[in-house]
């Protein structure tokens, strides 16, 4: 006759079935340890799992528990910025890199012009001057004369004034290469005086800026001369220094009286 289960002894107890009420005792601990933890990270909303064993963690994700797919869904909020403007930005490895990346920083698009350019050559003014000489000797006098004509026989207000503009350019650009022949012509003699006198044992003397004003003036009135236009142009500047004159009179006579 067989004794009752409950009335055995440990030795006479099976093996396996120790071993299947163990493995059920284990799985209902676990099952409340994982309802409790389950409860605890659905109030946390998902942010105590980081602490949690790792049996737990397996059983929640085998389960597909919320607070486990709702916490492994939280995305990386933090703001990453430069410690300062020196270092390079911190990013974060979780986001994938872009097929195509455009580089920041790298070296923009250059002009060049080839005149300019070292193997053409060094830039000599004069050879250049004397190239394009012609433009202020035949072509600009040329261009003023048939604008000049133009002018005339415009009745178009607005075109008319666009032609005196351009007409005052040209001649205002003539009177520049003028002037500017001038000034190297009275130079280059000069300089070449005092070289003869500095080898004479004279000391070497440079002119001012105010002095070379002076003597493109002298120039200017020469030329002036000798072109039969000096005493148009005196006219015109005594008029318009009479024309300063009295705008200064009317600035003085509105100005209010200071007291004293």
């Amino acid at each position: 006759m067989k004794r009752p289960r409950a009335e055995r002894s440990g030795a006479d107890a099976d093996p396996g079935e120790d071993r299947a009420s163990a493995r059920i005792r284990g799985d209902s601990l676990l099952g409340l340890q994982v309802g409790d933890d389950a409860e605890e990270h659905r109030r946390d909303d998902g942010s105590q799992l980081a602490d949690a064993p790792f049996e737990v963690c397996e059983e929640l994700q085998s389960a597909g528990h919320k607070p486990f797919r709702e916490a492994a869904r939280v995305k990386d909020k933090r703001v990453f910025k430069r410690g300062t403007k020196n270092q390079p930005m911190e990013m974060s490895s979780k986001r994938p890199v872009p097929r195509l990346r455009v580089a920041e920083g790298g070296p923009g698009k250059r002009s060049c012009d080839p005149r300019f350019e070292t193997l053409c050559g060094e830039f000599s003014m004069d050879r250049f001057r004397k190239q394009y000489n012609f433009l202020y000797d035949e072509w600009m006098p040329q261009e003023s004369q048939q604008i000049k004509k133009k002018i005339k026989k415009c009745r178009n207000t607005e075109r008319k004034n666009a032609l005196k503009a351009n007409y005052a350019q040209l001649l205002q650009q003539i009177r520049d290469e003028e002037a500017r022949k001038d000034r190297e012509a009275w130079e280059h003699e000069w300089k070449a005086k005092e070289k003869e006198a500095v080898k004479a044992g004279k000391k070497p003397y440079y002119l001012k800026e105010s002095e070379k004003v002076k003597m493109d003036l002298v120039q200017k009135y020469n030329r002036l001369k000798e072109q039969g236009g000096l005493e148009k142009f005196m006219k015109k500047r005594r008029k318009r220094a009479a024309a300063k004159e009295q705008l200064a009179n009317r600035k003085r006579k509105g100005a209010p009286k200071r007291r004293s």
